[in-house]
C-alpha cells in the first residue's frame, strides 16, 4: 500500500514517463436517485459505480519523451497537448480540493451512442456528447504510476443528476454504451 506521501507527491513515479503515469483511473459514483435540490461537495447516497481504467499509448510515452529533445515536435500542435498533459500530471495532484486550477481543467464526455434506443428526456438528449469540467467535484490521487479520479456525481446540479439518474434507469434494461474521459487546456 502506498503511504501518504507517496499518494500525494506530484513528482513520485518510479517510471520513466516524467510525471504522466501509464494508467488512469476514473471512478465515477452516479446517483441513483436525485437527492436534494441543492447538494453539498460531500454528497453521498444510493447509486452505481462506473470504473473506466486507461492506459497510455507506448507511441504517446516515446512521444512524452522526445518533448525535451525535438523542440520541433515540442511546437507541433500534438506536442503542445502533450506537454499540457505533462504539466497536469505534475501539478493537479498536489492542489487543494478548492481553488485548484490545474485540476479543475479535467473534462469528461460522455456519449451514449443509441442515444435514440434509449426512452430518456429530451433535455438530457441535448447534452450527449457535450463535455462538463470536473473541478470541485473531483478527487484527485496520483500514486505511482498511476492516477485516479474519483468524480462524486451526487454532488453535480440538480438537472445534471436527473439526467444521469434516467440514463441510469435503462442503463439495466439496454446497454448505454458512453464513450471516454478527456483533458483539455
Amino acid at each position: 500500500a502506498a503511504s501518504a506521501a507517496e499518494k500525494t507527491n506530484p513528482n513520485n513515479n518510479n517510471n520513466n514517463n516524467g510525471p504522466v503515469p501509464r494508467r488512469w483511473v476514473v471512478n465515477a459514483q452516479i446517483p441513483a436517485e436525485t437527492g436534494p435540490l441543492r447538494a453539498k461537495l460531500d454528497a453521498d447516497g444510493h447509486g452505481y459505480h462506473v470504473v473506466v481504467v486507461l492506459d497510455v499509448k507506448e507511441s504517446t510515452l516515446k512521444e512524452l519523451a522526445q518533448l525535451d529533445s525535438d523542440p520541433a515536435f515540442a511546437a507541433t500542435a500534438r506536442g503542445r497537448a502533450l506537454a499540457l498533459l505533462r504539466r497536469y500530471c505534475a501539478v493537479a495532484p498536489g492542489e487543494p480540493q478548492l481553488g485548484a486550477r490545474e485540476r479543475g481543467r479535467f473534462k469528461v464526455l460522455a456519449q451514449v451512442r443509441n442515444i435514440d434506443e434509449v426512452d430518456i428526456p429530451n433535455f438530457v438528449k441535448g447534452y450527449n456528447g457535450k463535455p462538463a469540467l470536473i473541478n470541485k467535484t473531483g478527487l484527485l490521487s496520483k500514486y505511482d504510476d498511476l492516477l485516479e479520479m474519483d468524480v462524486n456525481c451526487h454532488a453535480f446540479g440538480i438537472l445534471a443528476r436527473k439526467g444521469l439518474q434516467s440514463i441510469y434507469r435503462d442503463f439495466q434494461v439496454r446497454r448505454l454504451l458512453l464513450r471516454t474521459f478527456i483533458h483539455r487546456p
